[in-house]
């Protein structure tokens, strides 16, 4: 039996990526650190001017027990109750801990631990919803002559419709051309564009980013309640007759209202405006609303989203398990693809991995399947015998319409003939049929073996159509298959892939 035993612990870090408006914070395992928990992190002071951030916590543990932490950079809001917005956090897999090594107060580098190399990453989505307002393609159409073949620059900020007061909101008394605005404040809104040194998201310059027609730039909001948020883009270009170089003329605005983002996803094209209320040219944006997961609880304890274990040999992944059963050529697998059965056939053949095919039923439970389609054989009306294969959406039946489903591929469809189905190893068993449940995969294969998660999502093709004509709402979606993934994953490797960006940014 171990006495408890009372502590007394000064931390101290650099932390010079921290933005205004965020707090240095520290969360650990123990109650005075908050067990890990996000609500219960303990804010640091900075001290003075400088980047440097302490604090002094008292803890009660016993002899026995190392105390561990992490420091964690967030946002703290008080509106109307207190929520902690993780920005970055410390990430590496093991945490700093209070041993003999460490000297208390000794001044500690964000991100480095034991002099290694840097790892932070993002926070979860839990609270906060980001917005995306997405620009190429020449998205951007200036009609008014003085500015049309000029270069010009880009800024978007953020208006609380409820403060009828917002200092962000523009009147006719304001000066949009100075570009004051609180930068880092919340809500935030970054900016990344797709070339190979501006990828990531950093807060937005005074006047904004130059414009390039030929350049893909995302802005990103990130809000608690996207309901009231308006955005006002503003438009700036070099002043030749300026004495100041550094503040040019702010030619235009546009508005962006909460009601443009009804769907999750879309494009709007919206009005410029002059300065004396005249339209001088209009804005495309295509834009992406991420709601958070809220039914998802994420903790500061250990992260392995990005983590690669450093030397990995090159890994065996069999492919929708032990290969695809209705391939062009004559090398396909004999198990149903996409089975609990061809899962456990590439797992005893020494697969490390196994991918295979998610997506959602009509009463949303995420099934094991590749095509977005099935074939269903019809008898035709006046014809005896003879059927018809016809195609239907998988998200259009529920599980166990689809679990009763004498199923034949698409492949069939061209052929259009029900009586050349293929036939396979061991058909007639339960693990050998098709629309196996993820949580049934995550519960029956060996838990050493990784999974690669495809979830599947609609993509236009080259000529323009889609690969299904409508699917449900994509927050849902996701929401669906990660919450059955955390709560079934146990300690199973788990790689989510997909060939939709929008996907691999939620």
């Amino acid at each position: 039996m171990y006495d408890n035993v009372r502590q007394e612990l000064n931390f101290c870090v650099r932390a010079p990526e921290t933005n205004p408006g965020e707090t240095v914070c520290v969360s650990g395992n123990c109650d005075g650190l908050g067990n890990w928990t996000l609500d219960e992190v303990v804010p640091l002071e900075r001290k003075g001017n400088e980047d440097v951030w302490t604090g002094t916590v008292q803890i009660v543990t016993t002899e026995a027990k190392t105390v561990a932490y992490r420091y964690v950079i967030c946002m703290i809001l008080e509106d109307p109750k207190r929520r902690v917005i993780v920005r970055r956090w410390e990430t590496c897999l093991e945490p700093r801990s209070v041993g003999p090594n460490r000297v208390d107060g000794q001044l500690d580098r964000f991100g480095l631990i034991d002099e290694g190399n840097y790892e932070v990453q993002n926070g979860w989505m839990t609270t906060e919803t980001l917005v995306q307002m997405k620009l190429y393609n020449n998205p951007i159409h200036i009609w008014k002559r003085r500015y049309a073949n000029r270069k010009f620059r880009v800024r978007v900020t953020p208006v609380d419709l409820k403060r009828h007061d917002s200092e962000s909101i523009a009147d006719e008394d304001s000066t949009l051309d100075t570009g004051d605005t609180k930068c880092g404040t919340w809500p935030i809104v970054e900016l990344a564009v797709m070339n190979e040194t501006e990828c990531e998201f950093v807060l937005q310059q005074q006047f904004g980013r130059a414009y390039n027609p030929d350049e893909f730039m995302v802005f990103q909001a990130q809000v608690l309640f996207p309901d009231t948020i308006a955005y006002v883009v503003d438009f700036y270009v070099d002043d030749p007759n300026s004495c100041n170089s550094d503040v040019p003329e702010h030619f235009g605005y546009c508005y962006v209202l909460p009601s443009v983002f009804e769907q999750t996803t879309g494009t709007s094209i919206i009005p410029i405006t002059g300065l004396k209320h005249q339209p001088v040219g209009q804005l495309t944006v295509e834009y992406l609303v991420i709601r958070p997961a809220r039914e998802c609880r994420c903790d500061l304890l250990v992260s392995y989203s990005k983590h690669w274990k450093s030397g990995r040999k090159t890994l065996d992944v069999g492919h929708r398990g032990s290969g695809s059963s209705f391939s062009k050529t004559q090398h396909c697998a004999n198990i149903r693809e996409n089975t609990i059965t061809s899962l456990r056939n590439a797992a005893d053949h020494g697969a490390d991995f196994v991918e295979f095919d998610v997506q959602l039923s009509k009463d949303l439970v995420p099934i094991i399947y590749h095509d977005f389609h099935v074939c269903i054989s019809t008898k035709k009306k006046y014809s005896g015998n003879d059927s018809e294969l016809l195609e239907v959406p998988v998200q259009d039946l529920t599980l166990a319409q689809l679990q009763g489903l004498k199923l034949q591929h698409i492949t069939e469809l061209m052929k259009n003939d029900a009586s050349a189905s293929r036939t396979f190893v061991h058909d007639d068993h339960e693990d050998s049929q098709p629309f196996p449940t993820l949580k049934h995969a995550l519960e029956s294969v060996d838990i050493h073996v990784g999974f690669n998660v495809e979830i599947k999502w609609n993509l236009q093709r080259k000529d323009g159509t889609q690969e299904l004509s409508a699917q449900m709402e994509i927050n849902l979606y996701l929401d669906v298959i990660l919450k059955t993934l955390l709560e079934n994953a146990a300690g199973r490797r788990i790689v989510i892939s997909c060939f939709h960006p929008d996907i691999c940014t939620m």
